[in-house]
């Protein structure tokens, strides 16, 4: 079975492809990021949507605290928090989802650190681990440190993001078909 991380930049993508590859091509979705969004809906009293979507993320809300913030802010600052504690603590509960779903290839489209790269590589025993990166260049990072992190890191594939969703979605028929045959 196969394990697809998907990178990039916000907006380069990453979801839509993911999602592409489940309706298309069985994969199952999985994100690590999603353990900590269900953590800070619960410490924010934020609904969990907010943190579903790039508009959901980017909304400026009023926090009585903290003053005006967006739910992706609060996401990096609560995601810092916990990793300062528990530096893989996101693919430590991504780990039991992958082993959970044995049998299926995965998609995991919010791939960040290489921490995520290194412990899957260490401990996932049940799925091949691919990495890959989508670059779109007419989407600046966002000035958030994990916007940069893999900026350096080689990919097993890259594929650039230089159309509409239809050109993208054209890529990963040839993604797949690379997958299956190198991998």
């Amino acid at each position: 079975m196969k394990l697809l991380l998907i990178n990039g930049w916000c907006g380069s993508g990453k979801d839509a492809l993911a999602d592409y590859m489940v309706k298309l091509h069985g994969y199952k979705k999985l994100s690590f990021a999603y353990p900590l969004k269900i953590m800070a809906s619960q410490k924010y009293d934020i609904p969990l949507s907010v943190f579903n979507t790039q508009s959901g993320k980017s909304t400026v809300i009023d926090m009585l605290n903290t003053g005006k913030v967006t739910p992706r802010m609060l996401l990096v600052d609560l995601a810092k928090k916990l990793r300062k504690e528990d530096n893989e603590i996101f693919v430590k509960k991504t780990l039991g989802k992958i082993h959970l779903n044995r049998h299926k290839n995965i998609v995991i489209p919010d791939f960040r650190y290489g921490v995520e790269f290194d412990y899957l590589r260490e401990f996932c025993t049940t799925h091949e681990v691919i990495t890959s990166k989508i670059i779109r260049f007419d989407r600046p990072p966002l000035d958030i440190e994990s916007e940069r992190q893999l900026d350096n890191f080689r990919p097993d594939i890259t594929i650039n993001n230089d159309g509409d969703l239809d050109v993208l979605l054209e890529k990963s028929n040839k993604l797949v078909d690379v997958i299956e045959e190198f991998f």
